[in-house]
């Protein structure tokens, strides 16, 4: 009978674990700019937003299967595995990104914070969305600006329309950023602080 080299194999997989959850974050901006927590018990989570709405949901696994030959593995080693990182990486972070846009999506519904813009985001589209979302400043007073994500079709329509660049359009945003930032500083000098 061969030796089982339990301690070895839980290495391994703990390494292998460690790329995959590393590499798929690496891929994708989005997946990489959302704070991550591993919880080790429980089958649910619940999140309660500002507005006091509790949103219920039940974890969900998210698992990608691959296939090694038995004649790769004999060949290389414990390589055969490692070279299949980016393929599970990038399943892992494109089941992420469905899961993320899916409750984007309820989310959005539920508030009715949803700009519908025919044939792309236009200027108006876009001022219509930043008037819906909270943005926050920063020490500098500079805007922590919402991160935008858009089909690619869409982006270049939205690179193409000149009418992005109409100086009447900036001043429009200009005054909703000003608002903003006076609807933030109100909300910051009224924040009570806690010991």
């Amino acid at each position: 009978m061969l030796p089982d080299f339990v301690k070895l194999k839980e290495l391994i997989k703990e390494d292998f674990d460690f790329r995959i959850k590393e590499q798929s974050r690496e891929l994708d901006p989005l997946i990489r700019d959302i704070k991550h927590v591993r919880k080790y018990e429980g089958e649910k989570i619940i999140i309660t937003s500002y507005d006091g709405y509790k949103n219920e949901n039940q974890y969900t696994e998210i698992k990608e299967d691959v296939n090694v030959k038995v004649a790769d593995i004999i060949d290389i080693g414990v390589k055969a595995y490692t070279d299949k990182i980016d393929e599970i990486a990038s399943g892992i972070a494109r089941s992420q990104k469905q899961m993320i846009f899916s409750d984007i999506q309820k989310t959005t519904e539920r508030t009715g914070n949803i700009v519908k813009d025919e044939g792309g985001l236009s200027p108006e589209g876009f001022i219509e969305a930043i008037e819906k979302v909270s943005i926050t400043f920063n020490d500098k007073g500079e805007p922590n600006m919402p991160q935008l994500h858009v089909h690619p079709d869409v982006y270049e329509k939205i690179v193409a329309n000149e009418e992005w660049n109409n100086p009447k359009y900036q001043e429009r945003v200009k005054a909703i950023m000003a608002k903003k930032k006076e609807q933030w500083l109100e909300s910051e000098n009224n924040r009570k602080l806690v010991d």
